[in-house]
């Protein structure tokens, strides 16, 4: 992310300069700029790492018994797949994913999962 950031503040310090402008002379400059890294920062959170809930869910070692329900699994690192379970044991599972017009088969170690929702 702050690849991203280094490159749109790069850009907002050479876009006037590439126009004959000194970077002052742009409205609103530091606002712009507040706004971006308000932006960023809050889009970041929104991807943060997610930790094991200790809410409602369905225990890795109940899986086999759920084979072709529709479940919601969500990673350690926060995201999350919706689909239809096809295969489980105790070290993997499989979700079959809806992807435009096919399907994904998405596997997932046991230490990978965060959260596993019955939908």
């Amino acid at each position: 992310m702050s690849l991203l950031r280094s490159g749109l503040l790069l850009l907002l310090a050479i876009a006037p300069a590439a126009q004959g402008a000194p970077a002052s002379a742009i409205p609103n400059a530091e606002a712009d700029l507040a706004w971006l890294n308000r932006y960023l920062e809050s889009n970041t959170a929104s991807r943060s790492p997610s930790r094991p809930s200790n809410g409602p869910g369905v225990p890795f070692a109940e899986l086999r018994q759920r084979i072709g329900a529709r479940m919601k699994v969500t990673l350690s690192d926060g995201v999350s797949r919706f689909g239809v379970l096809v295969e489980a044991n105790a070290t993997s599972a499989k979700l079959n994913v809806r992807v435009g017009a096919g399907d994904y088969l998405f596997d997932f170690k046991r230490e990978q999962v965060a959260q596993i929702e019955e939908r």
